[in-house]
């Protein structure tokens, strides 16, 4: 794991839980769809297969639910095959597990290797972008950068934007007060 303080990844699970506790009580089948505990193996190989360190509060959230868990796309899938519709998710899209987080990675970093961005200051894709949460077309979504912890988004007509969310804990709060009903006080 990466040298993330723990008290982040304790938000981050703190935050977590209160979305899969929501979902537990008031919508059973999303809360199933998230799949069990993922385990150090996979993370472990998904890193290796996308060349980069995830930090510990990803680790943390996907230790604790992994939505791909020993599940495969099959080879006719959209490139999200395999992701978790929770409505409160910031942006709308679905959230991924590592067999899709890997998917959406390698196909983002094709495009933009295959057509690299016009200015080197704002790429259309970074390699220390991670994505968390995309449409099934991967046209679209939201992305954790594992240089600062902050959560971006990406859409194919524009820009990414940087620093949306100052970290996967407050994303996840962000979803947290949603289904909740409070006010995340933006």
């Amino acid at each position: 794991m990466s040298g993330t303080p723990m008290h982040e990844a304790g938000d981050v699970r703190e935050a977590w839980g209160r979305v899969t506790a929501w979902l537990e009580r008031n919508d059973p089948e999303a809360f199933a769809a998230l799949g069990g505990p993922g385990s150090l193996a996979a993370i472990s190989g998904a890193e290796l297969h996308m060349g980069l360190k995830l930090p510990g509060e990803m680790w943390q959230w996907l230790l604790a639910n992994d939505i791909d868990a020993g599940r495969q796309p099959d080879g006719q899938s959209c490139l999200v095959a395999l992701g978790c519709e929770v409505a409160a998710i910031p942006g709308g899209h679905l959230l991924l597990g590592l067999t899709d987080i890997q998917r959406v990675y390698l196909s983002q970093m094709g495009l933009e290797e295959m057509q690299p961005s016009a200015d080197l200051n704002y790429p259309f894709w970074r390699r220390e972008w991670v994505p968390i949460a995309a449409e099934r077309d991967g046209l679209y979504g939201t992305f954790l950068d594992t240089l600062n912890g902050t959560i971006g988004t990406w859409a194919e007509a524009y820009g990414p934007e940087e620093g949306v969310y100052a970290s996967l804990f407050a994303f996840f709060q962000e979803a947290a007060d949603r289904l909740e009903g409070v006010s995340s006080g933006d």
